[in-house]
């Protein structure tokens, strides 16, 4: 039975816990797509909450969904990263009352478009 559950986890994605201050309740997850709306598989993110020195590391599954559980309340830096894309960073609030947040949606564009778009700024 434990395999089975380990599995299902790592299905949805991988998380490792750096520090035990980071535990709670609380839980935040979503998906991570191009410019076009295709899901990218593989991105890494992390997870940190400076107050207390704490980080989350994952990764996205190949549906390019993501999900953090057992976070502690307070404000927490995410950071999603691939190779072939430009970062993106958001920041999300956990009240100690409201653990859950709505589902977060991450934009990655590629380092081509991102590229292009700063060769031809909009007037």
């Amino acid at each position: 039975m434990k395999t089975v559950s380990a599995v299902g986890l790592l299905l949805f994605c991988f998380v490792q816990l750096s520090s035990a201050q980071v535990h709670g309740l609380g839980f935040v997850q979503g998906k991570v797509v191009d410019d076009k709306g295709a899901a990218i598989a593989g991105v890494t993110f992390t997870a940190v909450l400076p107050r207390v020195g704490g980080r989350i590391v994952g990764t996205s599954d190949n549906k390019g969904e993501w999900r953090i559980v057992g976070m502690a309340h307070g404000e927490w830096d995410l950071t999603f990263e691939r190779s072939g894309f430009v970062p993106s960073r958001a920041k999300v609030i956990l009240e100690p009352e409201l653990a859950r947040i709505p589902p977060l949606a991450v934009r990655l564009k590629t380092v081509k478009a991102a590229q292009g778009a700063a060769a031809n700024p909009a007037p």
